[in-house]
């Protein structure tokens, strides 16, 4: 029972808006770990406050489930979070991603230069699983975004990093 009350109060500190404290309960909920503490995290991936997301993230990256790696991406990918979602990519840098190729990209070609950051990592530390199919959608869709400026806006700043990766992968397909 002592346990039980303990996870419950951890679990309220993490909600209770102090970051630090927050983020310090978090640690100490994810090193007791179990469906209970990774359940609880994964809930906060969907909540509106950011520095939730981010506590949540973090957590998750010192659990170290790759079972995580689906419902992270759900809330990278989510409109309202693109600017604003670096924190969890940065957990996914620690969690095999091997089946994310196409949501890689979609984070290198739309989302902020943080997440744009870490999306490259992944690309070039995990070994993905991308098909011919793949690599080809992602090259037409590229030459798309570079060719309409107007709708995704100036691509030099991410423009080294997505043809670095692409040129890696179209080399080795």
């Amino acid at each position: 029972m002592k346990a039980d009350h303990e996870i419950e109060s951890l679990k309220s500190k993490v909600l209770g808006g102090d970051w630090k404290i927050a983020n310090e309960a978090a640690k100490l909920l994810a090193n007791i770990g179990g469906d209970i503490a990774f359940d609880f995290f994964i809930s906060l991936l969907g909540m509106d406050i950011e520095d939730l997301r981010n506590v949540a993230a973090l957590a998750l990256l010192d659990i170290g489930d790759d079972k995580a790696v689906e419902s992270l991406i759900v809330a990278i990918l989510k409109k309202e979070n693109i600017k604003r979602n670096g924190t969890m990519v940065y957990a996914l840098q620690h969690l095999d991603c091997r089946n994310k190729f196409k949501e890689m990209f979609e984070i290198l070609f739309y989302h902020g230069y943080e997440a744009r950051v870490h999306a490259y990592q992944i690309l070039t530390d995990q070994e993905m699983n991308a098909t011919a199919s793949d690599i080809s959608d992602i090259v037409s869709q590229w030459e798309y975004i570079k060719s309409h400026p107007r709708e995704y806006g100036d691509v030099t700043e991410r423009q080294k990093m997505i043809e670095d990766v692409l040129s890696e992968y179209c080399n080795n397909k």
